[in-house]
């Protein structure tokens, strides 16, 4: 395994490098590195624990990291963390960040069902982006291709939500 500073046994579920500054999304929240991977250390407080973190995104000189205890976010590369803002689910967990177009977006499921969240405000607030996915599966993955956002999850790939 590459570096040390690292638990055993963990899973890493989001890889994010920010100007050479290296963040992992694992089993065990975020850890940081910041000489290529050879040491790693716990990312800040804040976070709950236990906590998984699945998804890691840097927005606007934000870091973002979605998980099982819902998005929490960092404006001092990683040293603190907070809850990102108003209008999520209390029990969602998130699987995706993306930014496109000065929007954020997070997917994930709660108890309400799956959905897909936007921010306009760097994730100050959130609202839902649409009402045309299904609600009863988990949504993984975003991704932007020409201002066209797409969603996969559970059993397909949704656009125009």
């Amino acid at each position: 395994m590459a570096g040390t500073g690292l638990p055993a046994p963990i899973n890493i579920y989001s890889l994010l490098n920010i100007n050479g500054t290296l963040y992992a999304g694992s089993s065990n929240g975020v850890y940081k590195s910041t000489d290529d991977g050879a040491n790693w250390a716990v990312a800040g407080t804040g976070l709950p624990v236990p906590i998984q973190i699945y998804s890691l995104l840097g927005a606007n000189g934000t870091l973002y990291a979605g998980g099982n205890a819902g998005l929490y976010k960092s404006t001092d590369d990683g040293a603190n963390w907070t809850a990102s803002g108003t209008g999520l689910p209390a029990n969602i967990e998130i699987y995706s960040l993306l930014s496109a177009n000065g929007t954020l977006y997070a997917s994930g499921y709660s108890n309400s069902g799956a959905s897909v969240y936007r921010s306009i405000d760097d994730g100050a607030n959130w609202t839902m982006a649409g009402t045309g996915l299904p609600m009863n599966l988990r949504l993984y993955s975003l991704l932007n291709i020409n201002g066209t956002i797409y969603v996969g999850g559970d059993l397909g790939i949704w656009t125009n939500f």
